[in-house]
């Protein structure tokens, strides 16, 4: 990758998350450096208990760590006030799960606009934008169906498009391939893909998916609390 700092879209440093159980404390995460440059797809691959989710959590701030900081575009989070922040996550940082986490109550494309709308995006402008996003998923007439009368694939494309409906420089996405065939799995990374070159995203995604951390544009595994180049099986 670009090793210009001006590529940089975030960075950890000295990264730490230690968990209290009982009485010995649990260090996941130690003395962990990563940068993410601008617009590439990071594949984050490790053992179960590893950490991995742990460490998306962090960097999408969605915990706090015990020290080390992160910093976003040069700025560090934890100086960040809480309105600022909760700015940040909604609309500069995407997510996806391994759970879709739909409302089962709306159809696709109400699903996907809700993010807009708890952004106060102006509703005309994110129904096209939300069918757009749909449309480039595949999901182009299945747009008035609720949750449940999609597959676990279709739901997951829905989740995805949901997470890019702010425009956010960068996705996180823990094992979001986990629930599905091997089929449904490769087609959506390759539609992913695709969207994360046409509209310059940076991705993250943790995986035990060893096709997606082979055609990453970088792979790094988590071992022991750090990071290492990743060696893909």
């Amino acid at each position: 990758m670009n090793p210009d700092l001006n590529n940089i879209l975030l960075e950890a440093k000295s990264l730490q998350k230690t968990f209290k159980t009982g009485e010995e404390d649990l260090v996941v995460l130690h003395d962990l450096h990563l940068q993410i440059h601008k617009n590439e797809f990071l594949a984050v691959t490790g053992e179960s208990g590893s950490g991995k989710s742990t460490l998306l959590h962090l960097l999408g701030c969605l915990d706090h760590p015990t020290s080390g900081q992160i910093l976003y575009l040069g700025r560090d989070l934890a100086q960040t006030n809480g309105e600022e922040l909760n700015r940040i996550r909604n609309c500069e940082f995407g997510f996806v799960f391994q759970f879709h986490h739909l409302l089962p109550e709306f159809n696709a494309l109400e699903n996907v606009m809700l993010p807009g709308m708890i952004a106060g995006l102006p509703a005309r402008d994110l129904r096209e934008k939300a069918r757009s996003l749909l449309t480039d998923l595949g999901l182009g007439h299945r747009l008035s169906h609720k949750p449940s009368r999609l597959s676990g694939g279709e739901q997951q494309r829905t989740a995805v498009a949901r997470s890019m409906i702010n425009s956010p420089a960068i996705l996180f996405m823990d094992e979001p391939t986990g629930n599905l065939d091997p089929a449904s799995s490769d087609e959506l990374i390759a539609l992913i893909r695709k969207q994360q070159q046409n509209r310059h995203l940076t991705i993250v995604i943790v995986t035990h998916n060893q096709s997606i951390a082979r055609n990453a544009d970088r792979h790094l595994q988590l071992q022991d609390g750090n990071l290492k180049p990743g060696v893909v099986e």
